[in-house]
């Protein structure tokens, strides 16, 4: 019996401490990213994330991403983007918000693996993604995300929604 009120004790307890660190429920958000490496390649993709951590001056968010490789080629004379074939990127982060209210720095650690040909074969199937940015987001409400960074996944630019 006295297992029973001490589990029943801390259950309560966890709840009673999600309820107040939880006091805002926007915790997803889905982005459309663009990246640029200059004269090298392109890559966009959709990203879901999900905030697991928020204190008042620091975030912590997981991230998913799905994308594709554009390449960019010369043909005749004419710089023009071409498809890498079956060249998909699959990406998994964790992005750190330094800031208040909404602005935040953004620091993104993750790793990303891409599914390529084979005719590429001397590129690299798995990434380590080391980025910093500058990100808007309003954290007690539904609405817009916009953030810009540099880093190993090149200059990128990303817009999205919380809901």
């Amino acid at each position: 019996m006295k297992r029973l009120i001490f589990i029943l004790f801390f259950i309560l307890l966890a709840l009673q401490i999600k309820s107040q660190t939880s006091s805002y429920s926007k915790r997803n958000a889905i982005k459309l990213n663009a990246t640029a490496i200059p004269s090298f390649n392109v890559s966009y993709s959709i990203d879901y994330e999900y905030n697991i951590l928020n204190f008042s001056f620091i975030k912590f968010n997981v991230e998913a991403s799905v994308g594709q490789y554009f390449q960019l080629v010369n043909f005749r004379n004419h710089c023009c983007f071409h498809t890498i074939a079956d060249c998909w990127s699959f990406t998994g982060a964790v992005n750190s918000l330094l800031g208040k209210k909404s602005h935040y720095l953004e620091l993104i650690t993750g790793i990303r693996y891409s599914l390529i040909d084979k005719q590429y074969a001397n590129l690299y199937d798995w990434l380590p993604i080391l980025n910093i940015g500058y990100r808007y987001q309003n954290f007690k409400c539904k609405g817009l995300i916009f953030r810009t960074f540099v880093g190993t996944s090149g200059i990128g630019v990303s817009i999205g929604k919380r809901f």
